[in-house]
């Protein structure tokens, strides 16, 4: 299981919410890791905190880009990224907790530059409170404020992939996940939610909206 910061995230939640500023900026190489470069690189990551997400940039040569973890032993942990188009989107890092993400493979055109943050889950720009509907595009995390029970979803235009899952919290842990969402058609529909979802991993091309109940 993968703690979360709960409090931390109630807190900053209403910094946010009621148009409150933080006390501090945020500190490259301590509150958050930037990774850039152009073409093929492999790379060792750090990570800030114990719940990480990563947002990526890439591909403006509209050429084959990708993303890959491995773990410290070469065992390959995720592929966050698999797209012959530009680029930009948030994706977790190591929700699993046996997955343990020390480097990165990335596979980019010759001279094609690309950004990797590493950030704390706190820093996804979408936050959603119970009732609420919020509205983002391509891939995205979102942390939800509340305790829903049904969200109505909306998505998929392009007719690409697009899944949803959410993820559990129980005494300040991620206990485990539940596929919401998971077509190539696009989607509208209204899914149950458990009561203790407080994240949304969403991965798509295009826009979506979400309302949560």
């Amino acid at each position: 299981m993968r703690k979360i910061a709960v409090v931390g995230i109630i807190i900053l939640a209403f910094i946010l919410l009621t148009g409150g500023v933080l006390a501090d900026e945020p500190v490259e190489g301590e509150d958050y890791f930037l990774y850039e470069g152009a073409g093929d690189d492999f790379i060792e990551i750090e990570k800030p905190a114990e719940i990480n997400i990563m947002h990526i940039v890439g591909n403006r040569a509209d050429s084959f880009f990708a993303v890959q973890g491995y773990d410290a032993e070469g065992n390959l942990t995720d592929l966050f990224v698999n797209t012959t188009s530009p680029y930009e989107g948030a994706v977790a890092l190591d929700f699993d907790d046996d997955k343990d993400t020390t480097h990165l493979e990335i596979e980019a055109a010759s001279g094609d530059e690309w950004s990797i943050y590493v950030l704390p889950i706190e820093a996804t720009e979408y936050w959603v409170e119970v009732p609420g509907e919020i509205t983002g595009e391509n891939d995205s995390i979102v942390i939800i404020l509340g305790s829903p029970t049904m969200a109505n979803i909306e998505g998929n235009e392009a007719d690409s992939f697009f899944a949803i899952i959410g993820w559990l919290e129980q005494d300040g842990w991620l206990v485990g996940s539940d596929l919401l969402v998971n077509t190539t058609d696009p989607y509208e529909g209204t899914v149950r939610m458990e009561s203790n979802t407080m994240i949304l991993q969403i991965e798509a091309v295009g826009a979506w909206t979400i309302d949560v109940q």
